[in-house]
């Protein structure tokens, strides 16, 4: 039961981090309101089901086919974990365009969870780490999808309490996300040359 914890909580960091689907819903919010932010990040859950489920598949049939085939998908996790703790923080800006409907906002969230690199380095490098027997693979997919309820539904709460008045240091988050990435890397490296 302490790993499902350990998941949980890793799960959580992930999904709090800076990206994509974390700056649709403080956009959303700030911009067009709670009720739409709601929509998006209800998307952004259905999307991390679809990547956790196809992303399940594919391990199985990796760890089928290719010996050593789940240390080999880690060990690539690993590193990309590293060189992720180590770059240079870029400073993109998330451009979301205009042209989108009201009534979309639910399908551009799954969309940004299905080609979110985040979501599926999750799925592929982190998420076999915690793969056991006693606990169906589905839970660990809905315990994430269950995160991205509420962490998204926190940043809604506080961006709509606060509006722009409130701003997120964004060294504070690089050194918070820096650390997860580092920590996950070496968590992946460990997994893998077990599986080797």
């Amino acid at each position: 039961m302490s790993s499902l914890v350990t998941y949980f909580i890793i799960s959580a960091l992930t999904v709090a981090s800076p990206g994509a689907a974390v700056v649709f819903t403080i956009t959303n919010t700030l911009t067009k309101g709670p009720g739409t932010a709601i929509r998006g990040y209800i998307g952004v859950a259905i999307g991390i089901l679809v990547v956790g489920y196809f992303s399940h598949e594919m391990l199985l049939r990796v760890d089928r086919h290719i010996p050593g085939g789940l240390g080999w998908v880690t060990l690539f996790g690993a590193c990309y974990f590293l060189w992720l703790a180590a770059a240079k923080p870029h400073n993109k800006k998330v451009v979301l365009r205009e042209k989108m409907a009201r009534n979309h906002e639910m399908l551009s969230g799954v969309l940004i969870s299905v080609t979110n690199p985040k979501a599926l380095l999750f799925f592929t490098s982190v998420y076999p780490l915690y793969l056991d027997e006693n606990i169906h693979y589905f839970v660990l997919i809905v315990i994430f999808a269950g995160n991205v309820i509420f962490i998204h539904s926190m940043y809604t709460l506080c961006f709509t309490t606060y509006k722009k008045r409130w701003s997120l240091n964004e060294e504070n988050w690089q050194k918070i996300t820096r650390f997860l990435y580092l920590f996950l890397s070496i968590s992946c490296f460990v997994y893998a040359f077990k599986q080797m």
